[in-house]
């Protein structure tokens, strides 16, 4: 993807990988342990796109969109030394996102499945999870941990980072 290859020359972080895309602005690679102040955290970027049938193959959708296996034991990894808080662009499987108000319905995916794996290899605990693939607003606990989907304005993301917000007319994203 030419827009990721691009990163690699703004990297501020090389031990994570970590680089400014712009001004208070962080691209985080999949699998990537780290601190924001002595908070720790996971992340692991990518899902399934529900949506690729309507796009152009390397111009609107590209097969990198989902974590690869290394990325993912890479996640496993990182979780192995139980963050605090896990970013992820979709969530494993334990969490019961769901279509629409169908409650027979759940997201599964070759991604989501693979999270919960992850998760469940490591044993982790983290305290909070946030995603936001889904683009609604979700709260759930399940065993010990609180997943928050963020919705399309980046709501909840206060929960644990109350005194940083976007810039004016800025969003967040996960």
């Amino acid at each position: 993807i030419p827009a990721l290859e691009e990163l690699h020359s703004n990297i501020i972080d090389e031990d994570n990988k970590i680089a400014e895309v712009a001004e208070n602005c962080f691209h985080v690679q999949r699998g990537t342990y780290f601190k924001i102040g002595d908070v720790t955290h996971a992340a692991c970027g990518g899902a399934f796109s529900i949506d690729r049938k309507y796009r152009q193959f390397g111009l609107s959708w590209w097969p990198q969109e989902e974590p690869n296996i290394f990325e993912l034991q890479k996640f496993q990894d990182a979780l192995e030394k139980n963050p605090t808080v896990v970013l992820t662009h979709d969530v494993p499987m334990r969490h019961s996102i769901q279509k629409g108000d169908d409650p027979d319905f759940v997201y599964n995916t070759d991604v989501r499945c693979n999270l919960e794996k992850a998760l469940s290899a490591s044993k982790a605990t983290p305290l909070y999870w946030f995603f936001g693939h889904y683009h609604i607003l979700k709260e759930e606990e399940i065993k010990g941990t609180t997943y928050y989907c963020c919705g399309l304005e980046g709501q909840f993301w206060d929960v644990w980072y109350p005194d940083i917000k976007p810039e004016k007319g800025g969003k967040w994203c996960v």
